[in-house]
């Protein structure tokens, strides 16, 4: 799937945030939903893509008018799916999988960047130090609703941070963590282990 695509001039009419993934309390999504319904611009809607197992997060998805849960959508869609959408959300909880997570490891903010969303990260320390380095998005404690609200509001207000944080991810995409840009990389490793 190519996430390295031109930005879509297309988005929905409202200014959207998704989040796309794996459904589970972990991931930050109850908290999320918390925040969604904080944010003080009451047309910002927040959408959840990937399959629930969990009946308690469905039901508190559906309950919230300011949510709309999207279920799962086939892998091949997803890329122009994302596409319409405004700002991405990765706000893992703080549990040892996550709190020592270098920014390399999250896929899903590759995704995002690749087409031009800004994200909103947990500001755990290595996070932050990616998104420090490289840009693309903010941090937000994670566990804090009123944080995160006020991450999206400063996105949908600030359009010069918006399209500055839209280019940094594009190019952090296309110059750094693209397939091209680390196929040498990983080429020299070979090379070195092959030698010892």
């Amino acid at each position: 799937m190519d996430f390295l695509n031109k930005k879509q001039d297309r988005k929905f009419d409202k200014f959207t945030v998704v989040y796309v993934g794996t459904i589970h309390e972990i991931r930050g999504l109850r908290k999320a939903v918390e925040a969604i319904q904080l944010v003080k611009y009451p047309d910002i809607e927040l959408h959840i893509i990937g399959e629930s197992r969990y009946p308690h997060l469905t039901e508190l998805f559906n309950s919230s008018p300011r949510v709309t849960y999207r279920g799962r959508i086939p892998w091949e869609n997803l890329s122009s799916e994302l596409g319409l959408y405004h700002v991405g959300l990765a706000l893992f909880q703080p549990v040892p999988a996550f709190t020592y997570y270098p920014g390399e490891n999250v896929v899903k903010l590759f995704e995002y960047a690749g087409l031009g969303i800004p994200f909103i990260i947990s500001n755990f320390e290595g996070l932050s130090k990616f998104v420090k380095t490289y840009g693309g998005g903010l941090t937000a404690d994670p566990t804090n609703p009123a944080e995160i609200a006020r991450t999206i509001e400063k996105l949908y207000e600030d359009q010069v941070l918006y399209n500055r944080l839209s280019q940094e991810g594009q190019e952090l995409v296309r110059k750094e963590f693209h397939w091209e840009a680390q196929k040498q990389k990983l080429i020299n490793v070979y090379k070195k282990l092959l030698r010892h």
